[in-house]
Formats: C-alpha cells, sequence, structure tokens
C-alpha cells in the first residue's frame, strides 16, 4: 500500500501514506478511496495494539472494524493515522483509530477489537 510508521509509544501508533492517483476514488473524484482509509485504519489500529503487546505475543487478529466516514478524504499528498489502545485485557484490546485531512480535520475513525495470542506457558 505505501504507508509507513511515523511512531509507536506504548499503546500509540501513527502511520502516514503518501497519496497516489490509484488511492483515490472512481468517477474523477480526488478523495482518497474509503477501502483504502479502511485498510489505514485496521493498520494504524494494529500497530497502537503491537506497541503494546507483552513479550510472550506470537500474534494478533482484527475481530471487528467499525469505520465511520465523516466527511471525503480530500488531502494533497498524505493521509495521516493515529491509533490508541483504549483498553485492553489478556486476550482483547479495544482501540481507536483516526484518519487526518491536511487542515487537521478528522475525516474517518473507526473502533476495533483485536484479539491478541500468546504463548501458552
Amino acid at each position: 500500500m505505501g504507508m509507513r510508521v511515523l511512531d509507536t509509544a506504548e499503546g500509540r501508533g501513527r502511520l502516514v501514506l503518501d497519496v497516489q492517483d490509484h488511492h483515490r476514488g472512481g468517477g474523477g473524484t480526488v478523495a482518497v478511496n474509503g477501502g483504502v482509509l479502511a485498510y489505514l485504519l485496521d493498520a494504524v489500529v494494529g500497530l497502537a495494539v503491537h506497541s503494546s503487546n507483552p513479550p510472550d505475543t506470537v500474534g494478533q487478529v482484527t475481530l471487528s472494524l467499525n469505520v465511520e466516514y465523516l466527511a471525503p478524504m480530500m488531502v494533497a499528498s498524505q493521509v495521516v493515522g493515529e491509533g490508541e489502545v483504549v483498553r485492553r485485557g489478556g486476550s482483547r484490546a479495544f482501540v481507536d483509530g483516526r484518519l487526518y485531512t491536511d487542515d487537521g480535520s478528522v475525516a474517518c475513525r473507526a473502533h476495533a477489537v483485536l484479539r491478541i495470542f500468546r504463548r501458552r506457558a
């Protein structure tokens, strides 16, 4: 897809996508395609969870991803995303993600639940 990790911290992650023509919607629109935005949100919530996984973690998967499109994603060249773990237990994490337009407003957000797999003792 072409995204890059900007930074991570305990339970947080940020990434950026350099938008190309193939990321934009059809019909001549300059807005970024909704499927691309959902993919970015899945990536950024996963990054946030990964940043706080204990050492015995062997994997993680998204169980649910509820995407809300608030406005068309009108950006000149980049989409920036942020994810934050809201709550986590032994095998589940509840995470929020946001994607920002050039002016810093939220155009798209998601609430996700991820399953965390840990090595058995």
